[in-house]
C-alpha cells in the first residue's frame, strides 16, 4: 500500500518567521519558481523538511514495515549529506509552520544518505516504521527529515504542491 503525503513543508533556520508550506522556494530574482521544498544547509542556514500523512486509510493499528520515500528533482551540491527521519511529537499545519514555532522531533529512527550527484529524479529512502506505528496510536504526528553536517549541502525535495507525482509517500506493509 501507498500512502502520499498530505501536508508537507519545510523550515529554515535563516528566515526563522518564514513559512513555506505551499511549495514556495527561495525567490532570490522575484521570479516563481517550480513548486519544491528544500533540505540541507548553505552557510549557516539549516533547513528541515516536515512530511504528514493520512495514517487511518491503513485500517490497522501496527504495520510491519514502513518505507519513506521522497524524491530529489535536482541535486545541485557535490558534498553527500546524512539525513535523520524524526517523528514530528506535536501536531503542526502546513500553512503555518515556521522554524520559531516548529513542533519538537523524536529520536532519529533511520539516516539515509543523500549522495553528492548532479543526477535528477534520484528517489531517496528511510525505514519508518516505528514513527508510522507511533501515528497509528497519536504518538507522532509525521516525518521530519533532519539533515546533519555542514553548509554546503542544499537539496531540492519534490512537494505535493508540484503534481508531477514525485511527492513524499509512505510505502506500507501491514
Amino acid at each position: 500500500m501507498e500512502i502520499v503525503t498530505t501536508k508537507d513543508a519545510w523550515i529554515s533556520e535563516f528566515r526563522k518567521d518564514r513559512n513555506y508550506g505551499d511549495g514556495g522556494g527561495y525567490l532570490l530574482n522575484e521570479e516563481p519558481g517550480p513548486p519544491m521544498m528544500f533540505l540541507g544547509f548553505s552557510g549557516r542556514d539549516k533547513k528541515v523538511v516536515l512530511l504528514g500523512f493520512d495514517v487511518s486509510k491503513i485500517g490497522t493499528s501496527k504495520v510491519s514495515r514502513a518505507i519513506l520515500r521522497v524524491c530529489c528533482p535536482y541535486s545541485g551540491a557535490h558534498k553527500s549529506c546524512d539525513v535523520d527521519a524524526k517523528p514530528i511529537l506535536k501536531p503542526w499545519e502546513e500553512l503555518i509552520v515556521t522554524w520559531e514555532n516548529q513542533p519538537n522531533l523524536g529520536r532519529s529512527v533511520s539516516t539515509t544518505t543523500l549522495e553528492g550527484t548532479h543526477k535528477t529524479d534520484v528517489w531517496y529512502e528511510w525505514d519508518v516504521t516505528p514513527i508510522v506505528n507511533d501515528m497509528l496510536t497519536g504518538k507522532a504526528y509525521g516525518v521530519a527529515l533532519d539533515p546533519q553536517g555542514d553548509y554546503g549541502v542544499d537539496r531540492d525535495i519534490a512537494c505535493r504542491e508540484s503534481g508531477d507525482g514525485k511527492e513524499a509517500r509512505l510505502v506500507i506493509t501491514v
